[in-house]
This record gives C-alpha cells, structure tokens and sequence, in this order.
C-alpha cells in the first residue's frame, strides 16, 4: 500500500481526521491534549524540542504499530531533540 500524506492547517480537521481513522499526526501536544488525556489518543513516545514548540506523534488507541510507524518514529528520534 503507499503512504498518503496530508497537509491541513486547520486543527479541527486534522483532530477529526486522526480521531476517524488510523492515521498517525504529529502535531502541537496542546492541541491534541484533551484526546490524550481522555485516552483516545495514544502519544508514541516521540516528543521533540522542535524551534520553539512540543509536538507528538500519536495514533488512536488500541491500535498496534506498523514496521512504518515504527520507522517514522526512528527516525525522529534522530533527527529531533528528545
């Protein structure tokens, strides 16, 4: 399957469209908080000191990692300050 990637800079939309299906956002934690904290949200342990900013990756819970996911998440890591 390929990877589709969405640009969106609306947050609502990028909220609903994490919450409705399995896509992976990184995004502003603040934004994303309350889903976190509800628990709709899982964060993948991939927070960065990016410029100025906190951002997360998270995926809708329940759900397990792809071989993908886990890449992306790599690579963050080396790439981002944690």
């Amino acid at each position: 399957s390929r990877l589709i990637t969405y640009r969106c800079d609306s947050y609502e939309i990028q909220r609903e469209v994490v919450l409705r299906s399995d896509t992976v956002l990184m995004s502003v934690v603040a934004i994303m908080r309350d889903e976190i904290e509800a628990g709709e949200l899982v964060p993948l342990g991939v927070l960065t000191g990016v410029v100025t900013g906190s951002y997360v990756l998270v995926r809708l819970a329940g759900r397990s990692s792809s071989p993908a996911l886990d890449r992306i998440g790599e690579l963050a890591r080396t790439h981002f300050r944690v």
